[in-house]
């Protein structure tokens, strides 16, 4: 699914590019994949449901509410915003897209990999005003742009162990 992502994303502006919530596993691909690694990987683009949640528990479905809210917080930056493909190759190894739009910066890391020791670990963010103050959204802590630039962050679903198809967003506002 993240290569054809890629791939329309560079042909079709973001606001006409549907990406779907399926089931898991895939009906196609047989694959499995967690809820949030789904939710991450579609909120790259217009953010659907092709999966059936009538099939889905409790559990699935107050998850995918969560998602969607925090998508709806996010969608006008993501899909009008300037993008920066900040590393990785998409569904091959740890990746990282990152959009800018006003004070919002949003953050979508992917890992598919599970135990990956090789590559980075730290994601050097773009596009943002070096002198300003940046304040991450789930817990209120503040960084400074030149800091995001040059040392990064540290996304923990690049962690090098762990479970395969960890996924993370990270939103931060000027401020």
């Amino acid at each position: 699914m993240l290569d054809f992502a890629r791939d329309d994303v560079r042909a079709w502006a973001l606001g006409w590019l549907d990406a779907l919530v399926t089931d898991s596993p895939n009906p196609a691909t047989r694959r499995a994949m967690p809820l949030r690694y789904r939710f991450h990987v579609a909120m790259a683009g217009v953010l659907g449901v092709g999966g059936n949640p009538s099939e889905w528990t409790a559990g699935e479905l107050e998850t995918a509410a969560e998602l969607i809210a925090q998508y709806k917080r996010v969608r006008r930056t993501v899909q009008q915003g300037a993008q920066y493909r900040l590393a990785g190759t998409p569904g091959q190894e740890r990746s990282a897209v990152q959009y800018v739009s006003g004070d919002q910066v949003v953050v979508l890391a992917h890992n598919p990999l599970g135990n990956a020791k090789r590559g980075p670990r730290t994601l050097r963010l773009a596009g943002l005003d070096p002198d300003a103050g940046y304040e991450l959204e789930s817990d209120g802590s503040r960084r400074h742009g030149a800091t995001l630039l040059g040392a990064g962050i540290r996304p923990a679903a690049w962690a090098p162990i762990g479970a395969g198809h960890r996924s993370e967003r990270a939103v931060l506002k000027k401020v």
